[in-house]
């Protein structure tokens, strides 16, 4: 089952190439890294939270969902911004400096 839907997803996606991603999404893909790395620390910091017992009503579940949901994306948003970003930056440079120097293109001389 798993096989078939990563098939049909990857179809999906070849199906849609050509059409152009809305920002919201793409502003996920981005982020998407670090909301991997961080939410285990915010499940564990929601463990935490004294809530009462028993029964939950839905909308008491749902405003918790909500105020998860935004907590997870704003901490990995200032995460993305301050550390993720920059370093793919700084790693664009090194990269295209080492490629200026050691000149991947030049053939090597045969010894």
């Amino acid at each position: 089952m798993s096989v078939a839907l990563a098939g049909l997803t990857f179809a999906i996606g070849l199906a849609l190439r050509d059409r152009s991603v809305p920002s919201v999404l793409a502003w996920l893909g981005l982020v998407s890294y670090s909301v991997y790395l961080l939410h285990p620390l915010l499940l564990d910091l929601y463990d935490r939270i004294p809530l009462p017992a028993g029964h939950r009503p839905v909308s008491l579940q749902l405003a918790i969902a909500s105020g998860f949901l935004a907590a997870l994306l704003a901490v990995s948003a200032v995460t993305y911004y301050l550390a993720e970003a920059p370093m793919q930056r700084i790693g664009r440079r090194v990269t295209a400096r080492l490629d200026a120097r050691f000149d991947a293109s030049a053939p090597r001389p045969v010894r």
